[in-house]
């Protein structure tokens, strides 16, 4: 059985501090304001209900570690398109959870695409990119929202560091983000358009070909 105690509520400060909040700022934007008429709109687009208590069991059903219940969520510094919070696990594993906005744009495309996207950068390129543990694309759950569980990125935040590096430790960053994008632009594509997978097009009605040769080709 899962825990059903509420775990410490938290937000990340724009100078990496922390300050308590109450579970409705979960759902609230509240980084910046808009001097305009349309103010209302604009925050509301940026605003998603869910269900906490079953955002959590998800992230603790998904992870599969042993963990029983989250102690700590923490919302991340918000962005225009995505309510983004890091969960804290009893055993201290922490994971993150993602939640499109409104104003994203289609919420089933817009995740089911993030996932094809994401497992093509990791398992096809072999990018450092964190594993996804599960998602939903179908807002009808029990979270009341589609939203994607990934585990949280290693490492510090390159601009608490950058400076004291020695010049070659700098040199040595760029030349590995210099081979990332080489992988990136190594594929060439028979299609215009977003990366998904054939199953959740289908689960949606809409049409997928049952494409018999690679929709991609890496470049010799």
């Amino acid at each position: 059985m899962h825990s059903t105690v509420l775990p410490i509520i938290r937000k990340q400060l724009e100078n990496n501090t922390e300050e308590d909040i109450s579970e409705e700022e979960l759902f609230r934007y509240t980084r910046y304001r808009w001097l305009t008429f349309d103010e209302d709109e604009k925050l509301t687009s940026r605003c998603r209900k869910f269900n906490v208590a079953a955002l959590l069991a998800a992230a603790v059903n998904a992870v599969d570690n042993g963990a029983k219940s989250c102690v700590k969520i923490l919302k991340c510094i918000e962005g225009s398109y995505n309510i983004a919070l890091l969960l804290t696990m009893d055993n201290g594993m922490e994971v993150l959870a993602k939640l499109p906005n409104p104003n994203a744009g289609p919420s089933f495309y817009t995740t089911v695409s993030q996932v094809a996207t994401h497992r093509f950068a990791r398992e096809i390129l072999n990018l450092p990119v964190p594993r996804i543990y599960a998602y939903s694309a179908d807002s009808s759950n029990a979270v009341e929202a589609e939203y994607i569980i990934e585990g949280k990125a290693t490492g510090k935040p390159l601009s608490s560091i950058w400076y004291d590096w020695s010049e070659e430790s700098q040199t040595k960053f760029v030349s590995q983000l210099i081979e990332m994008e080489t992988k990136l632009a190594s594929f060439s594509f028979r299609s215009h358009g977003c990366l998904y997978y054939k199953e959740d097009l289908v689960q949606k009605g809409v049409p997928a070909r049952d494409l018999q040769a690679p929709l991609y080709t890496p470049h010799q």
